[in-house]
């Protein structure tokens, strides 16, 4: 059984939980090569006349849905620790990053 998180990790799995659920609900984002874009379109989010997205199918609408997206992703990201340790913190840590840029960001223009 896995020791419990230490605070490090766990630090850096919150940012990659944030970053990664921040860039597939918001639409502004498109991803690397407009991946998540093309992914929306798939499970079905359309835009309605004033360019608001909104969904058309029940994926759609969780996909939309910054704390559906935390919850699955932070399962998967302690299912990750869980098995395998601190590996799983290692490869959040670019997420986790980009994670921390993007809240200094919008701290900075508010």
């Amino acid at each position: 059984m896995a020791d419990f998180i230490n605070l490090v990790p766990a630090l850096v799995l919150l940012l990659a939980s944030y970053r990664l659920s921040i860039l597939i609900s918001d639409v502004d984002e498109g991803g690397p090569w407009g991946v998540l874009t093309r992914i929306r379109h798939l499970v079905g989010v359309a835009y309605d006349d004033y360019s608001v997205p909104y969904g058309k199918t029940m994926m759609a609408n969780a996909m939309l849905c910054v704390y559906c997206n935390s919850i699955w992703i932070g399962l998967f990201w302690t299912l990750l620790y869980f098995f395998l340790g601190g590996t799983a913190a290692w490869l959040a840590l670019p997420l986790a990053l980009s994670g921390g840029v993007v809240l200094l960001a919008r701290e900075a223009s508010s």
